[in-house]
């Protein structure tokens, strides 16, 4: 089914196909007044919480009811470099927070609460000359990109709830110059650039490079690396995520030419990793309409669903295994996002959302009455199914589509057990 990318809020849902949850999303720049919104499946505000500064660049709901995420706070001043500093933290459902962690050298694209209870980090590091002068390809003179003048290394780090370093893995000293090499039109600013951080199911480490278009695994015990894959076929990706069968989800922005087409539009791709194979991936119709070069995010939906977060439009939406469409969001909260070097202009960008279950533990006991949010949501159109956008008739098989109608066919209620793995059960999505 095509994309209808238009109008703001809900533009479509199907209640026999989508998967039944509430979707928690960020408006993520500066600008954006810092709050996290969670909708229910008609597009509706439930919940919000007031973040109090920037968030950098998403946050997750933690199965005790808490927000984990990174930001700036607004009491305090903004790294040189935009994806440095700040803090992680965890804020309660009344938005008191209640953890914070805060490191000048910590990078705050990402972090990944572990199965033991302790947090990994991302950091930049210093590296040494002679390593500098090994790294091969980028951009000449991007090693300034940054403000630094130099090459930044890349380490992730292993902390306890009191900010004590448990373990160090300096995952730039296990790059292979060689096969390591970044693309022509990459970054020399960070060797590897890292977006993304996930514990698996066995421990070890997973994370995306946006400047050497590669998924890498990382050994827990030693740093070493298991498995790379990607480069020439990946484009700035985003999101890794492992699945029940071991495949590992990604989003595939395809900012840059690769091997298998031009950049003229993202996917969502399955590989086998022990295999290589892509067995699954989903490209709009038109794939124009889900074109996303710089962020987003995918997450495989208990009853075998994928909610995809086409980030730079702030437009969310699901698919089925088979690709149709069957919920459809374009956040409505728009923001300028200016920094001192960039100036993006009126946006409602979106870095990741996630889709939680009713049962989700954080939802036990809590008042999700999207009347309590009456005048934002008249404000901004999210007054779902009754709204005239396109929905989905909850007792038959026609779905009305902005004034005209389009069949879709009846099917029972999605089952499916709210079964997840790795970091999706642990955060209990």
């Amino acid at each position: 089914m095509t994309i209808r990318n238009r109008n703001l809020g809900l533009i479509y849902y199907d209640p026999t196909k989508a998967y039944h949850g509430y979707t928690l999303f960020t408006p993520a720049g500066p600008g954006s007044g810092g709050t996290t919104y969670l909708v229910d499946m008609e597009g509706r505000i439930v919940h919000q919480w007031n973040l109090d500064g920037w968030v950098r660049y998403h946050v997750e709901l933690l199965p005790n009811g808490n927000l984990f995420g990174g930001r700036y706070d607004a009491r305090k001043p903004v790294a040189q470099m935009i994806f440095l500093g700040g803090e992680i933290f965890e804020m309660d459902w009344d938005g008191n927070v209640v953890w914070r962690y805060e490191d000048p050298d910590m990078d705050l694209h990402d972090r990944a609460p572990l199965k033991n209870g302790n947090i990994m980090i991302m950091k930049h590091t210093d590296i040494s000359e002679d390593i500098e002068k090994k790294i091969q390809g980028g951009i000449p003179g991007s090693e300034d990109d940054y403000g630094f003048g130099k090459v930044h290394g890349f380490l992730l780090q292993e902390i306890d709830r009191d900010g004590k370093v448990i373990k160090n893995f300096e995952v730039y000293k296990k790059l292979d110059p060689e096969i390591d090499i970044i693309p022509p039109y990459g970054t020399r600013g960070v060797w590897p650039g890292t977006n993304s951080l996930e514990e698996l199911a066995n421990g070890d480490l997973m994370t995306t490079s946006y400047n050497m278009n590669n998924i890498y695994i990382w050994d827990r015990e030693t740093g070493d690396i298991k498995w790379r894959w990607g480069n020439g076929i990946l484009a700035f990706p985003h999101d890794p995520t492992e699945l029940d069968n071991g495949n590992i989800l990604v989003h595939d922005n395809q900012r840059f030419p690769t091997q298998w087409m031009p950049p003229d539009g993202s996917r969502v791709l399955e590989i086998n990793p022990n295999t290589d194979e892509i067995e699954w991936q989903y490209r709009a119709e038109n794939p124009l309409d889900f074109h996303n070069t710089y962020i987003g995010g995918n997450q495989r939906l208990p009853n075998g669903n994928t909610l995809i977060c086409d980030g730079g439009k702030g437009h969310l939406f699901e698919v089925t295994a088979e690709g149709e469409v069957v919920w459809e969001f374009v956040n409505p909260l728009f923001f300028n996002y200016s920094t001192t070097s960039i100036n993006m202009g009126h946006c409602n960008s979106v870095f990741r959302c996630y889709r939680y279950s009713p049962k989700h533990p954080a939802f036990q006991g809590k008042d999700l009455d999207p009347g309590r949010y009456a005048n934002l949501n008249n404000m901004y159109g999210l007054t779902g199914a009754n709204s005239g956008r396109t929905t989905l008739s909850a007792g038959g098989n026609q779905a009305v589509l902005g004034g005209y109608q389009e069949t879709a066919p009846a099917m029972g209620q999605p089952g499916g057990e709210d079964k997840v793995s790795s970091r999706t059960e642990l955060l209990g999505y």
